[in-house]
């Protein structure tokens, strides 16, 4: 009996070794997993073309851009901050709004303030004065406090984004209002008030992440001011908006996923400047990058996945790609329109430049992956490749002036045939070496020009780069450090398991 107690006892062991070893295996594999997979992103230059290709298809869907929370507003907010825009389609829009407001002697809503606050930042934007646009000043319904929240929460949070955008003083209210008048304090002390105690923000009772983010796009100017109360709630609202993540990298309202939310939330991270792959915000090796773009086809993104054109979320979704861009590349951040807008002519060749220049990064960035190198190298590498595109470039403008040179050459010769019979040779012959000096001489002045301005412009990016680079990679370290970390406690813990096992069983068996 005892031997036959022995010999279960001894295979109980060997089966427990099994399954221990089997986790231990596991566990491993996802250090490994962990490693490889937590370095990856998408490039500058893919973020770039994506732009772009939003910023054209919008710019063709929408011929006539209007005052609207869809096709109007939103669509002009992003194109601006992005940049991507032509002087005329912002006339167009500009004269429709104007049209508007004239209309409807400067009240646009009554109930919906937010309507004031969209509007200014729009204006905003695209460097008008929402203060006097067609003789109207549409930010002073923003200092009726009561009336900005009559709505709901988001008067409060899109009025303080609208005031912040330009640091406007905010104005007197109208004669007739007799109610609290409006300060930044009141905005910020309104939105952390109605903070729930789950770390999230509703518009009812259940908190809702599209909401949440917003209120954090709002706060996140005044996150490292004196007012500790903004810090705490923020913080709180990000511990919300990570466990509300999905498995996909998005995030879902009602329990369905959508564009919208995932939009919001990857405005409120870059608005702080959080890195892609902190840890907090990645579920299942996924961004909220990965999470939004699962919307993205052709310069188009549909509200759920798999769906068709949809206006709204592609207004949103262009917002949120141009404020992480921007956040990317160390620009202004979204709603800060101190750098104002830098107008861009947006064609088809263009697209194809920046398709290309995508395609090259990601080959790039392919053969990096195969070998190892050290920070240095890396370093090293950038600036030749600078180098390289100055070269490339001042190559390119040389042929270009030069074959505007044999052009004016061309026409000149010909015109010096056609008056050949009114004047003489040695007169000719002397003004085609004139023409030939002054071509010359525009030529080298040219090339001086392109060569100096592509020099100080990859400079300019390479310095932003490498800070970009130099930080991201620290974090991404630092996030899989901690990963790391983590799993091989548990390595530990399972390792301790199997010992404590197995010399209970021995001991069992020496009794």
């Amino acid at each position: 009996m005892e031997k036959l107690m022995d010999g279960r006892s001894n295979v109980g062991i060997k089966k427990a070794e099994k399954v221990l070893c089997m986790v231990l295996a596991m566990l491993m594999a996802m250090v490994i997993t962990i490693n490889v997979s937590a370095g990856e992103s998408i490039s500058k230059a893919k973020i770039d073309e994506y732009l772009y290709t939003i910023a054209y298809s919008q710019q063709e869907q929408v011929k006539e851009p209007i005052y609207g929370s869809i096709d109007g507003e939103w669509n002009i907010i992003g194109l601006a901050r992005y940049g991507a825009v032509t002087k005329d389609y912002i006339s167009k829009y500009k004269e429709n709004l104007l049209k508007e407001v004239k209309a409807k002697d400067g009240v646009l809503s009554t109930r919906k303030y937010t309507e004031y606050s969209r509007v200014v930042i729009a204006l905003t934007s695209i460097d008008e004065n929402p203060t006097n646009f067609g003789g109207y000043n549409l930010l002073k319904p923003l200092a009726e406090f009561d009336n900005v929240n009559k709505q709901g929460i988001n008067g409060s949070i899109y009025a303080l984004i609208a005031i912040h955008s330009s640091n406007y003083k905010i104005p007197k209210p109208d004669k007739n209002y007799t109610g609290e008048v409006t300060t930044v304090k009141k905005l910020i002390e309104y939105i952390i008030k109605n903070q729930n105690s789950d770390g999230g923000w509703s518009m009812a009772d259940k908190s809702e992440c599209d909401i949440t983010a917003m209120a954090v796009q709002a706060l996140s100017f005044y996150y490292t001011g004196s007012d500790k109360s903004v810090k705490k709630s923020v913080d709180k609202a990000l511990k919300f908006l990570s466990r509300q993540q999905n498995n996909d990298g998005g995030y879902s309202a009602e329990g369905i996923s959508n564009c919208e939310s995932t939009a919001q939330v990857l405005m409120a991270i870059s608005a702080l400047n959080i890195n892609i792959e902190d840890s907090r915000f990645v579920k299942n090796g996924n961004t909220v990058l990965n999470g939004l773009l699962d919307y993205y086809s052709n310069g188009k993104f549909s509200h759920t996945k798999n769906g068709g054109y949809n206006h709204m979320a592609t207004e949103q979704g262009f917002c949120a790609l141009t404020a992480y861009y921007r956040s990317l590349t160390i620009m202004n951040g979204f709603y800060d329109m101190a750098d104002g807008i830098s107008y861009q002519k947006v064609s088809k060749k263009v697209l194809e430049k920046k398709k290309t220049a995508a395609s090259k990064t990601k080959t790039t960035k392919t053969v990096k992956k195969t070998t190892k190198k050290s920070t240095k190298k890396n370093t090293s590498k950038s600036t030749v490749s600078d180098k390289d595109k100055e070269e490339t470039t001042s190559v390119k403008n040389n042929k270009k002036s030069s074959s505007s040179n044999k052009e004016s050459n061309k026409n000149t010769k010909t015109k010096s045939t056609k008056n050949s019979k009114s004047k003489t040779n040695k007169k000719v012959k002397k003004s085609n070496k004139k023409v030939k000096k002054s071509n010359k001489k525009e030529e080298s002045e040219t090339t001086v020009k392109n060569s100096k301005n592509n020099t100080s412009d990859d400079a300019k990016v390479g310095e932003k780069e490498a800070k970009i680079n130099d930080v991201n990679g620290k974090k991404n370290q630092s996030n899989r450090t901690e990963i790391v970390i983590g799993v091989i406690a548990a390595v530990v813990m399972v390792i301790a398991i199997i010992v404590y096992i197995i010399g209970k069983r021995k001991a069992e068996n020496e009794k």
